[in-house]
């Protein structure tokens, strides 16, 4: 009687479970089916890279609500954060290249970029990459991984191009790190497996307590 008893309730609690899986599925999905993040991410280039020549920024805005996003850059250490403009986005995208970002055209120095996107509630949500090594005129640190699109070969120099723009201004580094869907449906099988083993586990061992007192 008893071990019928925990036999059901197992049944009713893995119903359970499939259900809450299901559902918390189903409400990361768009009209398309496509998984959707729960906020804008940069997965290229990626905090304390050096940065050469013409490159290629990809991530992801495809938040809910999604009405358009931009792509900006600033100066990270100094006063003031200023933040110019690298592009535009009128269309929500997946793990895709955002733009393309010709770092030949400011000074050498550590830059970030900040990911925004603006909702259709007239919110936002945003993303910041700090520390991003802009190393076009000056000598790279050694055993540093280089993030380029075309490299070019210049030797350092002392003085920075006169055309070269300089923006001031600075913000404090934000936390880069961002949940992928990747991570999401992870935790979410991993998660359900362990609580499937876990009341096997217990209803056996209860089975076997009853067993053995009768």
């Amino acid at each position: 009687m008893f071990f019928s008893f925990m036999l059901n309730l197992l049944v009713m609690m893995f119903a359970k479970i499939g259900v809450f899986v299901l559902s918390l599925l189903m409400g990361f999905q768009n009209g398309s089916g496509i998984l959707l993040v729960n906020r804008p991410m940069i997965t290229s280039p990626r905090s304390g890279e050096v940065l050469q020549g013409v490159v290629a920024v990809q991530g992801s805005t495809d938040v809910l609500d999604f009405e358009s996003a931009e792509l900006s850059f600033a100066y990270q250490d100094g006063g003031e954060e200023s933040w110019f403009l690298i592009a535009n986005l009128t269309q929500p995208v997946e793990n895709e290249r955002l733009t393309e970002w010709d770092t030949t055209t400011i000074a050498d120095g550590t830059y970030q970029l900040r990911l925004r996107v603006i909702l259709n509630d007239g919110n936002d949500l945003e993303t910041i990459v700090p520390d991003l090594r802009v190393r076009n005129y000056t000598a790279v640190e050694t055993n540093t991984p280089v993030t380029s699109e075309s490299q070019p070969t210049i030797e350092p120099l002392p003085i920075v191009n006169a055309e070269t723009v300089v923006p001031t201004g600075t913000a404090f580094p934000e936390n880069p790190a961002a949940i992928t869907q990747k991570d999401i449906v992870a935790s979410i099988k991993w998660g359900s497996i362990l609580a499937i083993v876990a009341f096997i586990v217990m209803g056996t061992i209860l089975g076997l307590r009853s067993l053995s007192r009768r």
